[in-house]
Formats: structure tokens, C-alpha cells, sequence
């Protein structure tokens, strides 16, 4: 199955990734708004208000703070070394110097409660779940599985480029196959290779197996201790990661070798546009069908017309009577040869046609009376193909 996904063309994955740096800065907008921004140009006018401005504001110095750290110090150190200091900073002076507990409030994200565990193995003991329900639904859940497979696909070679690195597809699907399985069991949700994750570690140096192991166990920990992590890490902060991560994807996008094409890089922004407003189904779709059309365009101007001879130029290796063989250096001019190579499509097929139809017409001493056409390096063609192959015999 990984290797049939490999087929998404890099446009599809640059026009992703856009999109995905595009609107991990938007989102990180939205964190500290707590609202949704769309199009309409009301939407943005909470930006500029006094309570979210200067929150904007320093998520933007946070997101600055880290590459300007990063000149001093390792790469791995600048994300953290910058988060501990703006989290320590921001803290006391919000608990320090700001008096008024609205405001104060207003740069935290609002507490979650208390929460309550969920167990599904319970529910299947006390019979609660209608399993003719999840039947019905079974068309659904295909579907999950079908965009979180396309999901893992991109996100995978989105990390191929951004670090450079080959991985193995099919081992990643299996990965991913058995942690879903493992996480239905124990109450979790259906989860996927996280782009987002895999970069904020990777910015952090934390690039072994042990980070994912620590960053579980972290999770653990605060999900059974029910510790509210939103009441003392101001959102500017979380939105401000979300904006680096953002902007670091779309500065990479744009320095990659293989976004030199402008028909390439039409289609990312096209693409970008689209899962924006749309979201990433429809968006992917359009790249997908984008790319095969510009396939078809690029592989139909090659021709698949190797030579062009006729017959009184090209002899063959036969011995002919004397007779015979002045016929055909008289007559030769009337037969045209013509060698045919590459996969004949509906891009190329029509292109054939005309181009023997024009050879035809151009002689008219001694018209064209046989054409020969040699298969010998054409793989196979299709039904368009044919159909130009019966319009050429119409025609003669």
C-alpha cells in the first residue's frame, strides 16, 4: 500500500505543506483569540483590539526570539531556553504587577474543570454500545481510515523533505495501524504521524526514539494528575510555537531545490488557496488532478513519432529481383514509414494523427498510397489511441 501512495507527485506535497504552514500560523492567531478567522474581513478585526493586540504581539517577539536565540546557542537549546524564559517572564508579570484578575485571565486559556476518566472496555462489559449503530456507521469509519491513511502519506513525506531523509512508508503504516488498535482499547481517539510534532521536536534536538517515550509519559502524567497546564502557560505562547512552526515550514517549502518550477509552485499555491477555504480533502484532490493534467501536457509534447521515412530512402534487407526493386525506387516515394516509440495516450494520440494526416496532404505528385507504422518500443497504448489508429485508416 505505501508504495501505490508514493504516486502523490511532490506539487501535492509542496501545496500541503504550504497549506499547513499557512494555517499553523493562523491557528496560532486563533489560540489566542479563541476564535475561528476566516475570509470575511470582519473576522480579523479582533486582532487589533487592546485585550488581543499585545498578546499578538508577543507571540510574535516569542516566534522571532527563537531563530535570534538559536545564533547564540545550539539549535536544540534556543526553542526551549525561549519558551522557559517568556513562560517565567510573562508569569510574573502577570501574577506580579497585573492587579485586575479579567485581564490577567484574558492571556490563559479557560480551565478545563475537573475531568473524569473514560474506560472503554467498561462500556463493552455493561453492554452500552449499540454495535448495530457502529454497523451502520461502517462506510464512515472506511472513510476515516482511507483520510488517515492519505493524512500518514503526506505528513511522512512532508518530513522526508524537511529533514532530508528517506523513511519507510509501509513500516510507518503499520506503526500507525497497531497504535490506533492499542489506543481504541484504552479510551484514545484515531491518531496519525503529528507533522507539527515531529517538527517541534526536531527544532528542539530531541530527534531520538526517547522523545516520543518522554513526551507520553509527560502526557500521562498530566492527564491522571488533571493538572490544568492552560492556567500558567500564557496562550501567546502557544500561539507564538504554532506561528515558528508555521513560518519555519513555509521558509523550508520555499528554499527546496525542487520548487523551481512555476507550474509547480502555481499548483502548491492553488492548492494552498483551496485547503484553506475548503480544507484538505478538496484540496488534495485538486492537486492530484492538477498534476495529472500537467503530466499528460508535458508527456504528450515529447511525440511519439521516433523517425519518418519513406521508402525510397530506406531500403530494406531483402534481395528483390531487378525488376522489382527499380518499382520500388520509383513508386517508394508513395510509402511512408514511420517509427513509433513511448506509451501512446490521449495526449499523444491525436498528435500522431495529425502529424501523418499533414504528411499525406503535403504530397500531392504522387500521393501517399501505404503507411507503415512500426510498434517495436511502444510499451502499450490506450483506448483514445485506438480510436485515433481508426480515424487514420478512415482517413486513408
Amino acid at each position: 500500500l505505501g508504495q501505490w501512495l508514493r504516486f502523490v507527485p511532490y506539487p501535492v506535497i509542496g501545496g500541503f505543506l504550504a497549506a499547513s504552514g499557512l494555517l499553523l500560523i493562523t491557528g496560532g492567531m486563533e489560540v489566542v483569540t479563541e476564535t475561528n478567522l476566516s475570509l470575511s474581513p470582519s473576522s480579523w478585526e479582533v486582532l487589533f483590539s487592546s485585550v488581543y493586540a499585545p498578546q499578538i504581539l508577543v507571540g510574535a517577539l516569542f516566534a522571532l526570539s527563537i531563530p535570534l536565540v538559536g545564533r547564540w546557542v545550539p539549535s536544540y537549546v534556543a526553542l526551549p531556553l525561549a519558551f522557559a524564559a517568556f513562560v517565567i517572564v510573562l508569569d510574573v508579570g502577570l501574577f506580579g504587577v497585573v492587579q485586575d484578575e479579567t485581564t490577567r485571565n484574558a492571556w490563559f486559556l479557560p480551565s478545563l474543570g475537573r475531568l473524569s476518566l473514560w474506560w472503554p472496555m467498561s462500556a463493552v462489559l455493561n453492554n452500552e454500545v449499540d454495535w448495530l449503530a457502529i454497523a451502520h456507521s461502517s462506510a464512515e469509519i472506511g472513510a476515516v481510515c482511507g483520510v488517515m491513511a492519505i493524512a500518514l502519506l503526506l505528513d511522512v513525506s512532508g518530513l522526508e523533505v524537511a529533514r532530508q531523509k528517506t523513511a519507510d512508508l509501509d513500516k510507518e503504516f503499520r506503526t500507525n495501524g497497531v497504535a490506533n488498535l492499542l489506543a481504541a482499547a484504552t479510551g484514545g481517539f484515531a491518531g496519525s504521524l503529528s507533522m507539527n510534532g515531529c517538527l517541534l521536536l526536531d527544532e528542539s534536538g530531541a530527534t531520538t526514539r526517547w522523545a516520543g517515550a518522554i513526551v507520553g509519559f509527560v502526557c500521562a502524567i498530566i492527564l491522571f494528575s488533571g493538572a490544568d497546564i492552560g492556567t500558567f502557560v500564557p496562550k501567546t505562547i502557544l500561539g507564538g510555537m504554532l506561528a515558528y512552526l508555521g513560518a519555519m515550514i513555509l521558509v523550508e517549502l520555499a528554499a527546496s531545490p525542487a520548487q523551481r518550477s512555476w507550474t509547480d509552485a502555481a499548483l502548491a499555491l492553488a492548492m494552498m488557496l483551496v485547503i484553506v477555504n475548503f480544507g484538505y480533502f478538496m484540496g488534495v484532490v485538486l492537486g492530484v488532478i492538477g498534476a495529472c493534467l500537467m503530466f499528460a501536457l508535458s508527456y504528450s509534447r515529447i511525440g511519439v513519432i521516433r523517425r519518418h521515412l519513406t521508402r525510397q530512402v530506406f531500403s530494406s534487407n531483402v534481395e528483390r529481383a531487378p525488376e522489382q526493386s527499380r518499382l520500388l525506387r520509383e513508386e517508394g516515394e508513395r510509402v511512408h514509414v514511420f517509427w513509433l516509440s513511448g506509451f501512446i495516450f490521449f495526449g499523444s494520440s491525436n498528435g500522431l494523427f495529425e502529424y501523418i494526416r499533414k504528411a499525406i496532404d503535403a504530397q500531392h505528385e504522387k500521393p501517399v498510397g501505404y503507411i507503415l507504422l512500426d510498434f517495436t518500443s511502444v510499451p502499450g497504448l490506450d483506448s483514445s489511441a485506438m480510436l485515433s489508429l481508426i480515424k487514420l485508416r478512415n482517413y486513408c
